[in-house]
């Protein structure tokens, strides 16, 4: 491929980025030909959403969704190829512009037929990693500018076992929603419990369980998570 070629698939792929609400830039050092075949796979995904939503959103290879009309995408949103969405909640799946779901992750609505879950809402430009597992039943809100490692996995709800005498699977659950503010980093492999609000500006490490809440801007580590360093913002 010419340079004056790869100069213009480089432009090309920049305006798609730029589209998206993101701010980065592709690198220079790219071959021209990556970017190609990049290209392709996407214009692919882009075909496959719009046969599916009817909106410009890019659908991976195998994604399954329940519930398709409890599903609401802003544009430029992907999801990762065998992923599966279900939407069958009360508020349904909601996915802010240029939002990100990896490959291979569930989001679960309809966790049994006694219990319809509160639902998922991600906000612009926020992105979960591949392997992810979204428990919706007592409902998780996740802001704007959101990136997650793989293997995040949140729980909005949590089983009861007061009882010795009683099967715990009999004993019934608890739901508390899950609140993931803006501009949060979590780390890989990183649990978040019903009840729980990561707060504006806090970074999780790899690893951590975090059981409560702490306040915004904070650096958590640790299972279960504790309070590494309290205002990271004052730097």
């Amino acid at each position: 491929m010419s340079k004056n070629a790869g100069m213009a698939m480089t432009t090309l792929v920049n305006r798609l980025v730029e589209k998206s609400r993101r701010r980065t830039k592709v690198d220079p050092e790219i071959p021209a030909s990556f970017l190609l075949a990049e290209v392709v796979v996407r214009s692919t995904e882009l075909v496959r959403g719009l046969v599916a939503t009817r909106r410009p959103v890019f659908l991976g290879r195998g994604v399954r969704i329940r519930g398709k009309g409890r599903l609401r995408l802003a544009n430029w949103v992907s999801i990762g190829s065998g992923t599966a969405l279900d939407a069958r909640s009360r508020n349904g799946i909601v996915m802010g512009r240029g939002s990100r779901l990896g490959r291979n992750g569930t989001v679960t609505g309809l966790s049994r037929m006694s219990l319809l879950g509160a639902g998922l809402s991600m906000g612009d430009g926020s992105g979960l990693g591949d392997g992810f597992h979204v428990g919706t039943a007592g409902g998780v809100t996740i802001g704007d500018n959101v990136i997650a490692g793989p293997g995040l996995t949140i729980h909005s709800q949590s089983h009861l076992f007061a009882s010795g005498a009683t099967p715990i699977r009999d004993q019934g659950t608890t739901e508390a929603p899950v609140l993931i503010e803006d501009d949060c980093w979590i780390g890989s492999n990183v649990t978040i419990l019903a009840g729980v609000t990561i707060a504006s500006g806090s970074v999780v490490a790899a690893g951590s369980v975090v059981n409560r809440s702490f306040p915004p801007n904070a650096v958590l580590a640790g299972v279960p998570a504790k309070l590494v360093r309290a205002d990271r913002a004052g730097e």
